[in-house]
């Protein structure tokens, strides 16, 4: 379960790469600010881990925990939903729209991506085996990150629509 679960959020970390890329074609955006936008993710990201994970950390019931993660990712959900939405044409985002939902989707999945999949491996591996299963977590993400981004890069790049079918896959992983 663990090993599925860190596997998809590989997926949504990948996207990092083809924010630049997204946002040239989804919102017309100029090279240099799309480049931008990809550092407003990666932003996103570094606050949410910074300032989220020790009191993610000191959270005293599991349960709590739990929640906290669902909420996170039910965050990432809900904007690669409007994502899929923008490119269909059922959603119109502006470009500020679009630049803030990667800022919060970054914002969103650090936390889920890094410390519940750390906190297991610690505790099911200790001091001697926690790195052979963090390194079984990470060959198996990247072999779907093998396939997830040759699948994204293969789409055809000038049609708006084009972008749904990676969203879909990003929200199923959420």
């Amino acid at each position: 379960m663990h090993l599925l679960y860190r596997s998809c959020l590989m997926l949504i970390a990948s996207f990092l790469l083809f924010v630049p890329s997204y946002m040239a074609n989804a919102f017309q955006s100029a090279p240099a600010q799309s480049a931008k936008v990809g550092s407003l993710y990666a932003i996103g990201f570094l606050i949410s881990v910074s300032i989220g994970s020790k009191p993610f950390a000191k959270l005293s019931q599991v349960k709590y925990k739990v929640l906290s993660t669902l909420l996170l990712l039910g965050l990432v959900s809900c904007i690669s939903i409007c994502q899929m939405l923008h490119v269909s044409g059922v959603l119109t985002l502006s470009t500020f729209g679009g630049s803030f939902s990667m800022f919060l989707w970054g914002a969103g999945f650090a936390i889920p991506f890094y410390i519940p999949p750390s906190l297991y491996v610690l505790h099911q591996g200790g001091k001697e085996s926690s790195a052979t299963i963090a390194d079984a977590f990470d060959f198996v993400g990247f072999l779907l990150l093998a396939w997830f981004n040759g699948f994204v890069a293969r789409r055809q790049k000038d049609i708006l629509l084009s972008w749904y079918m990676p969203f879909t896959i990003l929200t199923g992983c959420s």
